[in-house]
């Protein structure tokens, strides 16, 4: 599991802020957020991930099971105890659903994947097989053309398709300085170029053709903490650090970085997550709330863009400012 330094919450911004992207603040109405927790049926409020499914529901990881929001109440799903159709472990640490909207749940011990066929989960346990799932703790994923990139927080990252795991991150193979196994998030550039993020030592990027693996630095320093990656429309890579914002481009794989020491307009460096929707950036921060910029004033002003503060109490009261993730609500 990830120990992370700060709380687990993750927030799940829904479409009026997303659709609030298109004017500015002061325009829009007062906005308006219900609370969820205990008093209709989501009895964990640690909040470690939201996905939303091509049916409408929402998925919520928490550090004591699985739930599913149907826009009314809230339906849970744990572990039972001698039950194989259930999720393997109640610590769901990240929720991913593919383009067959097959929901994947990572958790602290494996895998689950739900079938809306029957109602049950079929599960991937960890295991001694060289073709099996490494580890326990599964903390990442990403997909593309049925195949899928898993990143644990112990044994690397794997490829997984048909069936069976393909271990990536081995220190055994030539070429490959990768030194952290504690991998934070993974994403396909393309088929065969994939990012791995790490917890304590940088962003990866591994050529699966060559087996090359190079570590990307922001300027001198290559030991900072990836905490997200975000594909956009046009699979441009954008990495949020606890040291500054980096974008990998598509077309030339170059590396630009974003950050307090190059623009004083951001407020530090600590980013938890991001989302582009529509030409606006939305960055959640460690310190310092939900920031909002404008795509194209950050990639045409790289030092002088204008950082828009979104306040936190307008999100959730008097709480702390932590954003861990950032999602976006389809409408069916």
């Amino acid at each position: 599991m990830i120990r992370w330094d700060f709380p687990l919450v993750r927030i799940l911004l829904i479409v009026v802020l997303i659709g609030a992207a298109s004017k500015p603040l002061s325009a829009q109405t007062t906005l308006s957020f219900a609370r969820l927790n205990e008093t209709v049926g989501l009895t964990n409020n640690t909040i470690n991930d939201i996905a939303q499914d091509t049916l409408g529901f929402i998925w919520i990881g928490t550090e004591d099971g699985l739930f599913r929001y149907d826009g009314k109440e809230f339906e849970s799903f744990r572990r039972i105890k001698g039950n194989s159709n259930t999720i393997p472990n109640n610590n769901v640490q990240s929720i991913y659903v593919d383009t067959k909207n097959n929901v994947w749940v990572l958790t602290d011990f494996g895998i689950a994947i739900y079938d809306y066929s029957n109602g049950l989960f079929n599960r991937i346990l960890p295991s001694t097989s060289p073709d099996g799932l490494n580890y326990r703790s599964v903390t990442s994923i990403a997909s593309a053309k049925n195949k899928f990139l898993i990143g644990t927080f112990g044994a690397g990252a794997s490829l997984y398709q048909e069936g069976r795991f393909e271990l990536l991150t081995s220190k055994n193979e030539l070429n490959y300085p990768l030194e952290s196994q504690q991998i934070t998030a993974v994403e396909f550039m393309d088929d065969s170029l994939y990012y791995f993020g790490t917890w304590q030592d940088g962003l990866y990027r591994f050529n699966q053709s060559t087996r090359f693996c190079s570590r990307i630095p922001i300027g001198e320093k290559d030991n900072y903490r990836v905490t997200s990656i975000f594909k956009d429309a046009q699979l441009n890579l954008w990495v949020t650090t606890n040291y500054g914002l980096l974008l990998i481009e598509h077309s030339s794989k170059a590396a630009r970085f974003f950050g307090h020491e190059q623009n004083t307009n951001l407020p530090d460096d600590e980013f938890l997550s991001i989302l582009v929707d529509e030409g606006v950036i939305w960055l959640g921060t460690r310190n310092s709330g939900l920031l909002k910029i404008s795509l194209l004033e950050l990639l045409t002003h790289h030092t002088s863009f204008k950082v828009e503060f979104i306040a936190y109490k307008l999100v959730m009261g008097n709480c702390k400012n932590y954003h861990q993730s950032i999602s976006e609500e389809r409408v069916i």
